[in-house]
């Protein structure tokens, strides 16, 4: 629990000096929304390659559970300066869309995250908000995209919000199906991404302009 409490949280002072835990930078779980082949990487893919095998998902709990199945019981993540992932992108276009009350896009003050096992880099993270972060793969020719996971409840109102809008065709279900990821993609591209992607991510943005989830 000490190694947790010092890799989820950062003591925070109030004015009457008690010490309070800022939120987890990394909790809960994220599921693999959409890989991406990286535009400012020169790289060849391996065809077979299943870096990123459809389905994968990420635990932060007291016990961090990794994509390929692996887990560790003392990781920790800290903010780094490095960049990571480059969002000057247009594969990545519709992740750095901004909230419809701001200009620009804004990332979040603690942008790039290395995490820890045991001591051991694992892997170097860029979170684009509060609920999706991006990696690359050991290539670095391909960026995940994982985006944490929404309660059937949210998804429920998001598709609902989509067909509203005539991006989905049909009722609301609260399953995030590859047709809602569609749908969600054609929504970004109306909203400003560059294309109309084949799986949309729920990112803070494009769920605060369908009224999904609360900021």
């Amino acid at each position: 629990m000490i190694n947790l409490a010092i890799a989820l949280h950062v003591g925070l002072l109030t004015a009457g000096g008690i010490l309070q835990p800022e939120p987890a930078l990394l909790a809960g779980a994220y599921d693999l929304a959409a890989v991406r082949r990286s535009s400012h990487v020169e790289a060849t893919i391996d065809a077979g390659s299943q870096a990123f095998p459809e389905g994968a998902s990420i635990r932060f709990d007291e016990m961090l559970v990794w994509y390929d199945g692996r887990t560790c019981d003392d990781w920790r993540v800290e903010a780094i300066p490095d960049e990571i992932v480059r969002l000057d992108d247009s594969n990545l276009s519709d992740l750095t869309l901004p909230l419809l009350d701001a200009d620009t896009y804004r990332p979040p003050a603690q942008s790039s995250l290395r995490l820890t096992c045991a001591g051991e880099p694992l892997a170097d993270l860029r979170r684009i908000d509060d609920r999706v972060f991006v990696m690359h793969d050991p290539s670095g020719a391909l960026v995940a995209v994982f985006e944490q996971r929404l309660a059937p409840s949210e998804v429920e109102r998001l598709q609902a919000q989509l067909a509203d809008m005539k991006f989905l065709e049909r009722e609301a279900t609260g399953h995030m199906d590859a047709a809602t990821r569609r749908a969600l993609a054609v929504y970004a591209e109306y909203r400003g991404a560059d294309y109309i992607f084949a799986e949309g991510v729920a990112t803070q943005a494009l769920l605060d302009g369908l009224h999904v989830v609360e900021n």
